[in-house]
């Protein structure tokens, strides 16, 4: 019999899923997008109800178009986006929407943090900048601000810790996830710190069991298996971060690779050992020997995402022509693109449409069009995006 891996990865604009062999070779694959809700100025959610949801679809998708059967699949793992934050009740079932990595609403409660903790003493134990908003701040504004919400989290998970959940009836996190609860997280003792937990007033029983990244965290379910078309019993790993994963698949494995991608964010990382984390950057556990091996990240929080708004906001010509004639929308936004020239004729564009990450490391920041003239055409506007992000990834 045949064996094969299969993978789901969550951005924060959409899922995928895919079947590999042994050897590496995909054999099928499957993307849906999904709304990015903004009710609110700084606010950025998803309904996490349609996580599960499309994962059936896209794990079925991929069985029936490799012509894998259930029996075949010898183990499951799962990636997302992070920071980002699916609180479930005592059944598993989310209690209100989730946070992606673009939220930044507790902005209080990172302020309090900074006078009464001090943001040095929380990047000595966990490695992670308050102005990212990880997931204990927002744990912390849902307290003040929905008390009642709050009282009935159970567990507090990323969105792949979700679909671990919801595959094995499990509450798990694996270590590179874990940096992203920040403040509390010992990233060197890999524990939350129970005596940062009280300080802060966060329950810990909120935090998920964590894990290695290629630890087995248990089995497909019954009623899961009922749900995705997956064997019960199938092995379910703890996963990673989604640029990890990338970076993986791109053959990144030994301490001093350096991999580069462009999903919603744009970012490009380091790996090392070196537990002398640099403040103004990212630091985080690597999926490859995921106790002692971290890499390093400087992050532009809107990259594609910048993309994606002006195909969201400005192109409905362009998804027009997709809907109609099957022709993507960003290829025709490409096509348009490549005729301005490099430099977009001085057009420049700051892609800082949800604050910034690395360098400036600024909520409130945002973007800018600067230099627009009547010669300039969406093409150029294209091109400049597509400029702006790029710099703000290297520079």
């Amino acid at each position: 019999m045949s064996e094969y891996l299969m993978g789901l990865d969550y951005g924060t604009g959409g899922a995928k899923a895919c079947i590999i062999d042994t050897q590496g070779a995909v054999l099928a694959y499957a993307f849906e997008e999904y709304p990015i809700l903004h009710p609110k100025p700084g606010w950025s959610e998803h309904d996490p109800n349609l996580y599960w949801q499309i994962a059936c679809r896209l794990m079925g998708r991929c069985m029936r178009d490799a012509q894998v059967s259930a029996t075949e699949v010898r183990g499951v793992a799962c990636s997302s986006a992070l920071p980002s934050l699916v609180m479930v009740d005592g059944s598993g079932d989310p209690i209100h929407n989730a946070y992606n990595l673009m939220d930044r609403r507790a902005t209080a409660e990172v302020e309090w943090l900074k006078e009464n903790v001090g943001a040095a003493r929380i990047f000595e134990l966990s490695a992670y900048r308050l102005e990212d908003h990880p997931s204990i701040v927002n744990l912390m504004w849902e307290r003040d601000h929905r008390p009642e919400a709050y009282r009935r989290i159970h567990k507090s998970l990323t969105i792949d810790g979700f679909i671990t959940s919801k595959l094995t009836g499990k509450f798990t996190a694996h270590y590179s996830a874990a940096c992203f609860w920040g403040v509390a997280y010992d990233i060197l003792n890999k524990r939350f710190d129970e005596a940062m937990l009280d300080r802060i007033g966060v329950d810990k029983a909120l935090m998920p069991e964590l894990h290695k990244c290629e630890e087995i965290v248990g089995e497909v379910t019954s009623e899961a298996a009922r749900q995705t078309g997956l064997a019960a019993g199938t092995p379910v790993a703890a996963g990673q971060v989604d640029c990890n994963a990338g970076w993986l698949g791109g053959g990144a494995t030994e301490v001093g690779d350096i991999q580069s991608n462009l999903g919603t964010c744009g970012n490009f990382g380091v790996i090392h050992k070196s537990t002398d984390f640099i403040y103004e950057l990212m630091e985080f556990g690597y999926t490859v020997e995921s106790e002692d091996t971290y890499i390093c990240v400087p992050t532009t929080i809107t990259g594609g995402q910048s993309i994606r708004y002006l195909r969201d906001t400005f192109s409905q010509a362009e998804l027009q022509a997709e809907r109609n004639l099957g022709v993507d929308a960003y290829e025709l936004l490409n096509v348009q693109a490549e005729k301005a020239p490099l430099g977009s004729e001085g057009l420049i564009v700051l892609p800082f449409l949800m604050g910034e990450r690395s360098p400036i490391w600024d909520v409130y920041a945002r973007g800018c069009i600067f230099g627009l003239s009547l010669n300039h055409t969406k093409g150029h506007l294209v091109r400049a995006t597509m400029e702006g992000v790029a710099f703000a990834m290297y520079d």
